[in-house]
């Protein structure tokens, strides 16, 4: 039998030729053109073959689509955007296989994942978000086998699928995925999905790999002509930076624009990059980490890309130069690698600069790095290092590496990086050759900076800025200009500390911008190391080689060195403060030139010290002075600022203690351990020696106070080891308050002019510190002391606190508060601290002169000719008064019809002291401040008590039943408790048309009726009662005025008196009178006062209104007496007459008995309406 055989692309078809005959049957014809790769076949199937046929037509059938697909889609590549081809990779994906959803992955390179970039169906959002890590480990699994993943139910959990979940709730089923790859190069991933279980054929998946391939190669193509042109922006792009870099003539932009070239999306992209430069160091030369760019960790990395990415080349070079260079953590490890190039090691990086080859570095051989390169650059993937060369001379070597992206490197990203860097290197290297040719000028420049620095202009000092801080940044400067000056590797100035004897480190430079913490480093004792060495002898010293040294005392701060130079700052000739150090790699790098040019700096360096000190020093004092709440802690403040100032351990603080005439120590500070009893400590004002220091002022100079027999207290300074002695008075309006001192410890010490001027300038500031504290606790303890007093009801319990606050305001225990007794004239002392009792009139002793003048007396000494005759003695050793008098300055008093300010005395403070000179124009100020609130204070609790006495008065009056007792207490109360010693009530009479003294106190009785008399006028005369009538204004006229009637004015010698006149006015405002009342006018009684005034109108105004009411009701009684006994007489007289001639004589007598009882009783209620007819009433009944 014949066998017939035919081969297809994948499957071989063996039958036989009676296998197409079958008794009959009908017969399918093959042709060979539905078969692919068979030709010229024409073949008749028998019906056994007929589904395997079919298959085999639907498989050729969907090859020809698959053609059809790839075809439109290679002439799509041509005409679409790189975005667009991949829409149509999903469309046509889900149309080869007629499924609902189709996912496109790509392969992010930056990022290294898998990522969702188009998507055709029903794909939700959260689902896009989906990342695909393909280095792990399944994942690499599933990519590496580069077959077709199947699924059948992808919404069960699979090893190599982790998005069951997510794929269930989009509703989906059945996966197809092919992984897209060009020469083994992952491209990215292609997905679709069924909504039901669905069995692909094995040709369908081997189709949907195919396509996926293609697909993966359209995409590549698409990328392909993206970065061409890329590349084609990226070499002009490239072209602007490395013309940036050739332009720019700051050194450090153009290092920034290399390394922006290296990593920016518009530059060649890589993650970072590192910039190592040669320097030369004494004759070493290393590789040394100058600049860096990039991140520390990825996320930080990603952070930063995204803020430039969208930025083009000319906006950043516009925001580097407006905002500079960000100095980034990175930068700044970049900045601590350092290669030696000498050390002979062999190192790849050190091989790359030498042999000026580029090479790729991958992370395996990374232990023949560098290791400060490892730690501070911490690369994990491969770098490419590239040498810096240009005219044959290689200045550095560029790094570059994709630390977080794992990215490999092209042959194109080499290519441009090399020609980056050979740009970067001609730039790099044309920048050092005009730095070398200007140093020399600059050395020369420097040295003239360094004297231009250190003469300071504090007057251009902004306010609040600390001088110990600028001090601080002079110095920074001095000491880097120095260093470049010498062409040292390092300075440093050291500043001696008196008090610990260490020399400790105020500034430092190494060349480098690192922050170094001064305080931790090394303090040298004199004498030990090279900088005590210098501090000790005073004397410059060069050191050639540290290694043979005997002073060199091993590295300190800054590593070894191999030469030192050192010379001391000296203020004066032997004082040394401080030690200036230069220090080089090269052995006798320093020499006899360098040693002038040190101690020509040295000297000027001395006065930018003791300058800056002394106005920092002024400055912290009074910025303590202005804050200080206490004065203690503000004389602590000043002992430190002293010694610091000055450079001595001891300071002492005097304060005056007037009561005791001499200066308490107030203040110490000294050495440790030491630790003095100020309470012990005394100096007293009662030598000619102390009296004549007070006068100096210039500081007094002991060299050893030790020695000195007039010091106050030798022995002490015997004990404590204090040698020398520096004094000035501390003095506030020429008037000592205190004393400094300052002391040397153990070892004697000279002052320059320089030096007691600083003092002398520090004393006066000191001065003005305490006083201004004085000044404002006084403030605060007066505005305490007016609240307190305001609250004191009680006039004893007042004064004897105003007594006590006023001693604790000027610091003395001595005084007394005198009042003015009006009646007498005298000053009598109503509190007292230590003065006896002693009146004195106004105007006698500065206590009564002080009150007659109204104004405050300060006598610095009261036994001068000026007050000898003056003076009053209380206590035999009263030196100096204080007297305050108690005025009211504004106070209202009657002139005529109107109201006016005069002053108003009450009385005296008086505080004394045994010091000379002992009280200031500010102690003067402050209890003049407190007296003339007391003076307010005084007045009204008097005002007060009169008002309750009046109150009291009234009740009395009110009592009285009969008119003269009530006359009685109203006398009393005017003359007892408001204080006139003459009072006139004159009443109207109405009938006559005249008005009539009617009760006079203040006269003699025998002269009382001859004044009323006399005070008898017509309501329309000129008199001043009659005219007080009549205008019913109350007044106080003057002595000469015309309506005194002279009869009375000359008799009673009226015109001593000065006199208030006011008018008894009714509630229903009838007239009904006058009061007149006044006292002898004095040189303290002027005026009558518009309060008293007021008071004594109130009081006559109640009296008037109280008797009116008192005297209705008694006519009312009155009124009723009457009737009741003309009623007996009418009823007794009309019996008698009615029945006389029927009655007996026994019963006739009682009733005439009777009558005449009655008629007494008329009589007696008549001399009643005859007495309230003389005080008006019988006008009231009108």
């Amino acid at each position: 039998m014949k066998r017939f055989m035919f081969t297809t692309n994948k499957k071989e078809f063996r039958f036989h030729k009676e296998d197409f005959m079958d008794n009959g049957e009908e017969k399918n014809i093959l042709k060979a053109e539905d078969l692919p790769g068979v030709s010229s076949l024409h073949l008749e199937i028998p019906l056994k073959f007929q589904k395997e046929y079919a298959a085999l037509e639907k498989r050729a059938l969907f090859g020809r689509q698959a053609m059809n697909i790839l075809s439109s889609l290679s002439r799509d590549l041509l005409i679409l955007s790189h975005e667009e081809i991949l829409r149509q990779i999903s469309v046509k994906a889900r149309q080869l296989l007629d499924v609902p959803v189709c996912i496109l992955w790509k392969l992010d390179r930056k990022d290294n994942k898998l990522k969702i970039v188009e998507s055709c169906g029903n794909v939700s959002e959260e689902y896009k978000k989906i990342e695909i890590n393909p280095n792990d480990p399944t994942m690499k699994e599933y990519l590496d086998r580069r077959n077709v993943g199947y699924l059948i139910d992808a919404t069960r959990q699979q090893k190599y699928f982790k998005h069951s979940k997510a794929v269930e709730e989009q509703g989906w089923v059945s996966l197809l995925s092919a992984p897209m790859k060009v020469d083994g190069d992952l491209i990215g991933m292609l997905d679709i999905f069924t909504l039901e279980k669905r069995l692909f054929e094995d040709w369908e998946k081997e189709f949907f790999g195919i396509f996926a391939n293609y697909a993966a190669v359209s995409i590549q193509r698409g990328e392909i002509l993206i970065k061409l042109k890329s590349r084609q922006e990226q070499n002009l792009q490239l072209g602007e930076i490395i013309a940036r870099i050739h332009s720019s003539d700051n050194f450090d932009h153009m290092l920034h624009f290399i390394l922006i070239g290296a990593t920016a999306s518009f530059g060649l992209g890589f993650n970072r990059a590192l910039l190592l430069l040669k320097e030369e160091t004494t004759n070493t030369f290393t590789l040394k980490g100058r600049m860096a760019i990039g991140e520390l960790t990825k996320d930080k990395a990603l952070e930063a890309w995204k803020k430039i990415d969208h930025l083009s080349f000319d906006y950043y070079c516009c925001i580097v130069q407006k905002k500079g260079i960000s100095d980034t953590p990175l930068n700044q490890y970049a900045r601590e690698i350092l290669i030696p190039l000498e050390d002979g090691s062999q190192e790849i990086i050190k091989e790359v600069f030498r042999s000026g080859k580029r090479r790729i570095i991958s992370k395996f051989e990374f232990s023949q790095l560098n290791e400060s390169l490892i730690q501070k650059f911490d690369p994990t993937s491969d770098i490419i290092a590239v040498p810096l060369v240009a005219k044959g001379n290689s200045v550095g070597v560029l790094i570059v590496d994709n630390k977080f992206n794992d990215r490999t490197f092209s042959a194109d990203e080499v290519e441009s990086l090399q020609a980056l860097a050979d740009q970067a290197a001609i730039a790099i290297f044309n920048s050092l050759v005009l730095r070398q040719r200007d140093n020399q000028s600059r050395r020369e420049r420097l040295i003239t900076e360094i004297r231009q620095i250190v003469e300071w202009p504090f007057a251009d000092k902004h306010p609040g800025t600390s001088y110990e801080k600028e001090l601080d940044e002079t110095l920074d400067c001095i000491v880097k200009k120095t260093a470049e000056a010498l062409h040292a590797k390092e300075c440093f100035l050291r500043l001696l500390n008196k008090t610990t004897n260490n020399l400790d480190l105020r500034a430092y430079y190494d060349g480098t911008n690192k922050k170094i913490n001064l305080a931790e480093a090394r303090k040298f004792k004199l004498g030990e190391g090279i900088a005590g060495f210098v501090a000790q002898t005073g004397r410059a010293y060069i050191c050639p080689d540290v290694s043979i040294d005997e002073h060199y005392a091993g590295p300190d701060i800054g590593g070894n060195r191999n030469s030192i130079l050192s010379v001391p700052i000296k203020s004066g000739s032997d004082d040394v403060v401080a030690t200036l150090s230069v220090g080089s790699d090269n052995k006798a790098a320093f020499g006899e030139e360098e040693k002038i040019l040190l101690e020509g700096i040295a000297r000027s360096v001395l006065m930018a010290i003791e300058r800056a000190n002394l106005m920092d020093t002024l400055f912290r004092l009074a910025e303590e002075a202005a804050k200080a709440r206490e004065l203690d802690h503000l004389l602590n403040q000043l002992t430190l600022f002293a010694t610091d100032l000055m450079r001595e351990p001891v300071c002492l603080v005097w304060l005056l203690d007037k009561d005791k005439n001499g200066f308490t120590a107030r203040a110490f500070h000294g050495p440790a351990g030491q630790n003095p009893d100020l309470s012990k400590l005394f100096i007293s004002n009662n030598t000619a020696e102390i009296a004549e220091f007070l006068q100096r002022e210039k500081p007094l100079y002991i060299e050893d106070a030790r020695q000195s027999e007039a010091h106050a207290y030798r022995e002490l300074v015997k004990e404590l080891d204090w040698k020398s002695m520096l004094a000035i008075p501390l003095t506030s309006e020429g008037c000592a308050i205190g004393i400094l001192q300052i002391y040397s410890y153990q070892e004697a010490r000279r002052f320059t002019t320089w030096q007691l001027q600083r003092f002398k300038t520090f004393a006066a500031q000191a001065s003005l510190a305490i006083e201004n504290c004085y000044t404002r606790m006084r403030l605060e303890a007066l505005n305490q002391v007016n609240q307190e007093m305001t609250e004191i009801p009680h006039k004893k319990e007042f004064l004897d606190f105003l007594l006590k606050k006023s001693l604790v305001l000027v610091g003395s225990n001595i005084g007394c508060v005198s009042l003015l007794d009006y009646n007498s004239g005298e000053l009598k002392i109503v509190a007292s601290e230590g003065i006896p009792d002693h009146p004195l009139k106004l105007g006698q002793g500065i206590t009564g002169k002080a009150l007659l003048e109204e104004k405050p007396i300060r006598v610095d000494d009261v036994l001068t000719n000026e007050w000898r005759d003056i003076y009053f003695e209380a206590r035999k050793d009263t030196r100096s008064e204080l007297v305050i008098p108690i005025v009211i300055y504004n106070s209202q008093v009657r002139i005529g019809q109107q109201v006016q300010l005069a002053s108003k005395p009450i009385g005296v403070l008086h505080i004394e002291s045994p010091t000379i000179g002992a009280f200031s124009e500010k102690d003067e100020q402050t209890l003049a401040a407190l007296a003339r609130q007391a003076a307010m204070i005084l007045d009204r609790i008097e005002f007060d008590k009169k008002l309750d006495e009046l109150r009291k008065a009234e009740t009395t009056i009110l009592a009285k039943t009969d008119g003269e007792g009530a006359i009685g207490a109203i006398r009393e109360a005017i003359s007892k408790i408001l204080g006139y010693e003459w009072v006139n009530i004159s009443l109207i009479n109405l009938e006559l048309g005249r008005i009539k003294s009617e009760h006079v106190f203040g006269l003699p009785e025998y002269e009382k009726e001859t004044f009323k008399k006399l005070a008898d006028h017509r309501l329309d005369s000129n008199d001043i009662q009659a005219d007080i009538v009549r205008t019913r204004h109350i007044e106080v006229p003057e002595p000469d005025d015309p309506r005194f009637d002279c009869a009375i004015y000359d008799r009673f010698n009226h015109k001593k008196f000065i006199r208030v006149y006011i008018p008894m006015i009714t509630s229903e405002n009838t007239v009904l009178g006058t009061v007149e009342a006044g006292y002898e006018m004095t040189l303290y009684r002027k005026y009558i006062y518009e309060k008293d005034i007021q008071i004594l109108k109130k009081f006559v105004d109640y009296v008037v209104s109280a008797l009116g009411g008192r005297k209705r009701a008694l006519l009312d009684k009155i009124t009723h007496e009457l009737r009741s006994p003309a009623v007996g007489i009418r009823n007794n007289a009309s019996f008698l007459q009615r029945r006389w001639e029927e009655l007996e004589k026994g019963r006739i007598e009682p009733k005439l008995n009777d009558i005449i009882a009655d008629c007494e009783i008329l009589l007696l209620e008549v001399e009643e309406l005859e007495y309230l007819q003389r005080n008006i009433l019988t006008r009231e009944a009108q």
